[in-house]
């Protein structure tokens, strides 16, 4: 604990988050668990149980952290599901976008919309306050449109508020074993509900650049934007959706049959981010740092902001 104390915290947390998925029981102690452990630590005086003490904090720490996406909260929008809707939230996410693999337009754009009223296809003039978020995906062109049709409608981007109507559901589970968990993927972001638009008037831009958008987030949102730019304008169409998944994990542009491949390969992998893409960033951003002749301080801190972007 003393000598590699990130080691040890890292395997207290995963430890906690693996046993959230298997023994649920654990949160009725989880909460008063972590207020006798912080009182625990704050009387001891012995460092080996006060270590103890805190790596077992951890393990409750990432226990109620998995724990917390496990159940809808009572008035998140998933409540309504499955029903027609017209939802109306902000866009809290960047936007990955599907292009036709014949013209390069702009079919489909997929995010996540913070939901924040809802009105049903019964009554659809009287709206009601929920919570909570969305994956949605709108279409970007009217339907049946030719190769030369261009896109009809401004693409959103992170902190539009809009109104969406569309079928509301559940996400889907494992559909195969051992396969993708798209249900538990975006529980973990907070997302329990998808909705989808069929109509190009199924969907309109009430107002751009809300103010109270995370600045943070628009600024990596911009970045990431710029680097899909060049690809996507010097490479083909499955090139860039290829090299675009392995550099910034988006797979949107990826052709089903390309990412069909990948998974009979078992090689599915390397078209998300991961440990090694993290490893990597590091590596070059401390090198680049280095060679610049950034303090060693500085350094280690910009490259934390660095993979915080990332």
């Amino acid at each position: 604990m003393r000598s590699r104390p990130l080691i040890a915290i890292t395997m207290a947390t995963a430890a906690g988050i693996l046993a959230a998925q298997f023994c649920p029981f654990l949160a009725l102690v989880a909460v008063p668990g972590l207020i006798v452990i912080a009182i625990f630590v704050c009387l001891t005086r012995r460092a080996f149980w006060r270590d103890m003490a805190l790596l077992l904090g951890f393990f409750l720490i990432g226990f109620v952290r998995w724990g917390s996406y496990a159940a809808a909260p009572a008035d998140d929008v998933s409540r309504y599901t499955p029903a027609v809707i017209t939802l109306r939230g902000v866009v809290r996410s960047d936007v990955d976008v599907i292009t036709d693999a014949k013209t390069s337009q702009i079919v489909f754009a997929r995010f996540t919309l913070d939901a924040n009223s809802v009105s049903s296809s019964s009554d659809p003039e009287v709206f009601s306050t929920v919570s909570g978020n969305v994956r949605v995906q709108v279409p970007m062109r009217p339907a049946g449109s030719g190769d030369q049709e261009t896109v009809s409608s401004p693409l959103p981007a992170y902190g539009d508020s809009l109104f969406v109507h569309g079928l509301l559901k559940r996400p889907d589970g494992i559909r195969n074993p051992g396969g993708f968990d798209y249900k538990a993927f975006l529980a973990r972001s907070g997302t329990f509900a998808t909705l989808s638009a069929d109509e190009l008037s199924s969907w309109r831009l009430e107002h751009a650049a809300f103010s109270g958008t995370n600045p943070i987030a628009k600024f990596a949102y911009a970045v990431r934007r710029l680097l899909l730019h060049p690809s996507r304008s010097l490479l083909s169409p499955t090139q860039a959706g290829v090299l675009d998944a392995i550099l910034l994990g988006d797979r949107s542009a990826v052709p089903p049959e390309v990412s069909n491949a990948f998974e009979r390969t078992s090689t599915i992998h390397i078209l998300a981010t991961a440990g090694v893409h993290v490893g990597i960033l590091t590596a070059l951003t401390l090198w680049a740092l280095r060679v610049c002749r950034i303090p060693r301080r500085p350094r280690h801190l910009l490259a934390v902001f660095t993979l915080v972007l990332y």
